[in-house]
């Protein structure tokens, strides 16, 4: 089952670019990205960071929904009955 490392991975991947976004909102907000080596504010920037925190909470939550879709999926196919190829396909 690769589905679950690959989902577990996205989700580390939303996390993060929640909280840098997060991060620099609450720089830019506090006025403190107009020195050098920081991303620099013009009109919109407030605006980027406000999706990019939506993305990332839709997209954590997405991927917290698809945690929980795999998991009883898993289990039904490990209970799943074992049926020979050739029974119950042909004719006798």
């Amino acid at each position: 089952m690769a589905q679950t490392p690959l989902l577990f991975l996205n989700f580390i991947m939303y996390i993060i670019v929640k909280g840098f976004a997060s991060w620099n909102l609450n720089h830019f907000i506090n006025g403190q990205s107009n020195y050098p080596g920081s991303v620099a504010g013009d009109g919109a920037t407030f605006y980027f960071l406000v999706f990019a925190i939506l993305a990332g909470v839709v997209g954590a939550a997405s991927k917290l929904a698809g945690g929980n879709h795999i998991r009883p999926w898993r289990i039904a196919l490990q209970l799943r009955p074992f049926r020979p190829s050739s029974q119950g396909r042909f004719p006798p």
